[in-house]
């Protein structure tokens, strides 16, 4: 059968060289790496996007999740589904490791996955020859039987670690002295200057996602010791065979300034680390394994990576849209960093970043605060990811205001993104690694800073926030939720006085206090939702 049945493409799997890398050789056959083949939900288990687009128009008060289990169950893939495509891979002496929600995790060897899923393997090179990496080019393909079960396949390629979201790794030496920048934010500052709810998170669960990074628990300590701040319950998770370097990563500064703003600014919560692979493959199981992990239950979710949508495929960037649909539903809030390339022109073409660039996530732009006459000034920031999504589904409804602005700037009518913003330039968080404080920054921060103030949010009002960008669109001028920061933007679209949202910056930068009482309006009505 395996070498005459009629193989048809999978949708959405096209995937381009890699931009600024050249084919070298063909990739070692023999060699053994495990894939996620992704499938589809089974007949009738779709995911409800207006549900969960309602639930974001809803007031938290009289919002009803999904249960885990009840999700799951409901939405997986159909065990027949299953059967078949494990029957396929068993043909070409591919082990299925494990089945999940939707995928089924399956390791063979190369050679035997390219004829599985009729593609070709090779090795890619950056141009300055120090980077390589596994790359397949074309669609991949499955026979006429499976095409409509066959979501995707993730693992066959890699991708090289220093592209996507830039880690904070030219964080600065905190010095004092007339020169230089001021010294490390502390929680006190940043509640007071982005007007914090009390409270500090207690009883929430922060799932922050990472890649290739090690924890420091004593760093996180050391950080927070001198704001009076004891460290949180920090719980290790690892998915697809992940495990934490013995080496240092330039990732790893990226892990200690997601824990250390998460940890300062709602130190009550527990923060659950979610580490994968650096790839299209760990991204998703990663994100998948938190939405459904039945033992932590994180509510928020931080992300502080991100690559341009075009690094992606088509079906990797369709599964995050249905993962962040089941966030939505299942009431846990995702905040993604919009990225700090600026509007990341390339050929004249900006281009947005995903996964911040999914509708049902909450895009975290960037901004500049400046210090002048000994009070905080804050504006737009160029390195401050932003823009509009390229792909086909228009703007939600939800975010009318990115539709005339687009218009403004002829752009595709696509996603806004940011959504909402906060300090991130210069680097003024201060973490400590090796004894030595640093100060990073970036988009990177204000995901987590954003989990942060959702976590207070979740503790006052009794009940998660989940997916609430929607009544932010709604809200954000009557209720005066945000306060503006405008500038000269990001390097292409502008960030002017008077828009009610621009793709640089969002809405604006947090009023914590006055959120508090717009979401809380209603809590006592009772609804059949």
């Amino acid at each position: 059968m395996t070498g005459a049945e009629t193989r048809v493409p999978i949708p959405g799997s096209e995937r381009a060289g890699w931009p600024g890398a050249r084919e070298v050789g063909p990739a070692a056959g023999g060699a053994t790496v495990d894939v996620s083949v992704w499938l589809r939900p089974r007949r009738g288990g779709e995911l409800d996007r207006e549900r969960a687009a309602q639930l974001g128009a809803t007031l938290p008060a009289q919002r009803r999740y999904e249960t885990r289990a009840a999700l799951a169950a409901t939405s997986g893939a159909d065990p027949a589904a299953v059967a078949a495509v494990r029957a396929y891979l068993h043909e070409y002496g591919i082990e299925v490791v494990e089945t999940r929600w939707r995928s089924l995790h399956a390791r063979g060897t190369l050679a035997a996955l390219s004829h599985a899923f009729g593609t070709k393997l090779s090795v890619w090179e950056e141009e300055d020859g120090l980077l390589q990496l596994r790359q397949r080019s074309g669609t991949l393909s499955v026979p006429a039987n499976l095409v409509e079960i066959v979501q995707g396949v993730f693992g066959l390629d890699t991708w090289p670690v220093r592209h996507g979201i830039k880690p904070p790794a030219q964080a600065q030496p905190a010095q004092q002295n007339a020169e230089a920048p001021p010294p490390p934010l502390t929680a006190a500052e940043l509640a007071r200057f982005y007007e914090f709810p009390a409270g500090d998170g207690r009883g929430q669960t922060i799932g922050i996602v990472h890649f290739g990074a090690a924890f420091d628990r004593s760093g996180l300590e050391a950080s927070l010791r001198p704001q009076g701040i004891a460290a949180p319950e920090v719980v290790l998770e690892y998915v697809d065979g992940s495990v934490a370097p013995t080496a240092p990563t330039p990732f790893d500064v990226e892990l200690a300034l997601d824990a250390h703003v998460t940890a300062m600014l709602a130190p009550g919560a527990k923060l659950v680390l979610y580490g994968a692979p650096h790839d299209e493959r760990g991204a998703l199981d990663v994100i998948a394994a938190a939405l459904f992990d039945e033992q932590q239950r994180p509510s928020i979710l931080s992300i502080s990576y991100g690559w341009p949508q075009d690094a992606w495929t088509p079906n990797a960037l369709e599964l995050f849209d249905e993962l962040f649909v089941a966030a939505a539903l299942l009431g846990v809030s995702v905040f993604c960093a919009s990225g700090d390339y600026g509007a990341d022109v390339i050929e004249a073409r900006p281009r947005a970043f995903a996964p911040a660039s999914s509708p049902f996530a909450h895009a975290c732009g960037g901004t500049q605060v400046d210090v002048v006459a000994g009070k905080r000034v804050e504006g737009s920031w160029s390195g401050s990811g932003g823009g509009f999504s390229e792909r086909i589904g228009g703007v939600p409804g939800w975010q009318s205001a990115a539709s005339e602005q687009a218009r403004k700037r002829y752009a595709r009518h696509g996603r806004g993104v940011p959504d909402v913003a906060a300090h991130a330039f210069p680097p003024a968080y201060g973490i400590v690694r090796g004894g030595r404080t640093a100060l990073a920054g970036g988009t990177s921060a204000v995901a987590p800073l954003w989990s942060a103030l959702t976590a207070r949010l979740n503790e006052r009002l009794g009940t998660p926030l989940g997916f609430y960008a929607p009544l932010l669109y709604a809200k954000a001028a009557e209720a005066a939720l945000f306060r503006p920061a405008t500038g000269e933007g990001n390097g292409y679209y502008l960030a002017p006085e008077g828009w009610p949202w621009n793709p640089c910056t969002g809405l604006g930068v947090p009023r914590g206090a006055a959120l508090e009482r717009a979401l809380r309006a209603g809590e006592n009505e009772r609804s059949a939702n």
